[in-house]
C-alpha cells in the first residue's frame, strides 16, 4: 500500500474489510505501522452518509471501506475508478456467489480499471474447489501461501497449547 501511495501521487488505494470493527483496525494499523498521514486517509462504513462519501472520495487517497459501502460507491459513481491504483481485499475468502468482493471485482474488470489487487486471507478454505472459486471471482494470478513454519512468519506465531476434550453424547 504505501510504494502505491508513493508511487501513484494522484492514485487512490482501497483497503476492504467485511465488518465496521476490522475496518477500524486496519486504518489504525495503517496510521500506526505504515505511516500514512491521517490527513490522506478516511474509513468509511454504513455509517457514513452517501453524500459524505461522495465528498471523500475526492479529497482523500487512502480509503478503508465495507465492500458493501465501496460496490455501492462503484455502482452510483461516486468513487470515481479511474484514479483507483491499489485495491486491497481482506478476509478474502468470502468473496464467493454475489458477496461484494466479487461484485466489485467485476465492475471494476468490467470498466477496465487497471489496477493491482491484494488479496488476503488467513483461512482460504479447506475444498479445493471453494478456493478456485475464490482465485476466479477476484481474478487472482499469483498466489502466495504462508504457514507458520515460514521463516518470515515464525516472529509472529506464538505458543499455543491445544487441549483436546473428548464429549459423548447419550441418547
Amino acid at each position: 500500500m504505501y510504494n502505491y501511495f508513493r508511487w501513484y501521487p494522484e492514485g487512490k488505494i482501497i483497503f476492504a474489510a467485511p465488518s465496521r470493527p476490522l475496518v477500524m483496525q486496519q486504518i489504525e494499523a495503517c496510521h500506526n505501522i505504515v505511516g500514512i498521514s491521517q490527513e490522506w486517509t478516511i474509513d468509511m462504513t454504513g455509517q457514513t452518509s452517501p453524500t459524505v462519501r461522495a465528498c471523500l472520495w475526492k479529497t482523500k487517497r487512502v480509503f478503508f471501506v465495507t465492500p458493501q459501502v465501496l460496490e455501492k460507491d462503484i455502482q452510483s459513481g461516486t468513487c470515481v475508478v479511474k484514479n483507483l491504483v491499489c485495491l486491497v481485499i481482506d478476509e478474502a475468502h468470502r468473496a464467493l456467489g454475489n458477496y461484494s468482493y466479487c461484485v466489485v471485482v467485476r465492475e471494476l474488470m468490467a470498466l477496465c480499471v487497471q489496477l493491482r489487487i491484494l488479496a488476503l486471507t488467513a483461512t482460504p478454505g479447506s475444498k479445493q474447489q471453494t478456493i478456485q472459486d475464490v482465485i476466479n471471482n477476484l481474478q487472482i494470478s499469483t498466489l502466495e501461501y504462508r504457514n507458520e513454519s515460514d521463516h518470515d512468519v515464525i516472529p509472529y506465531v506464538h505458543d499455543r497449547k491445544i487441549e483436546i476434550i473428548e464429549v459423548f453424547h447419550l441418547f
